[in-house]
């Protein structure tokens, strides 16, 4: 039983990973864009523009997380394909679970 505990967990900790890979760029970006309209900043692709928050200028640090919004079209692909990757070890888990 334990040995199906240890699967489990490594199974879902391990899809959990590939997903938050997959979508962690669109995650900042989307972050930086709701934190820069909420203080009033203006943030875009165009370039990094000045947001001063108690007194530090935080501009260029929304400005990369909302530019870094593109990766995901890297990233993305990547976790599909780790995603199906782990579909497979998965049912391939399951299968040799249900034989024994």
């Amino acid at each position: 039983m334990n040995g199906r505990r240890s699967a489990s967990i490594w199974l879902w900790s391990s899809l959990a990973l590939i997903v938050m890979f997959a979508i962690l760029p669109l995650v900042g970006a989307i972050a930086a864009g709701m934190l820069g309209a909420s203080m009033g900043c203006r943030v875009d692709e165009a370039g990094f523009y000045p947001c001063p928050v108690l007194g530090y200028d935080v501009g260029t640090l929304l400005g990369v997380l909302f530019v870094s919004g593109w990766f995901v079209f890297l990233t993305a692909p990547v976790g599909a394909i780790a995603a199906l990757i782990w579909l497979a070890f998965a049912v391939a888990i399951l299968i040799r679970q249900a034989r024994r």
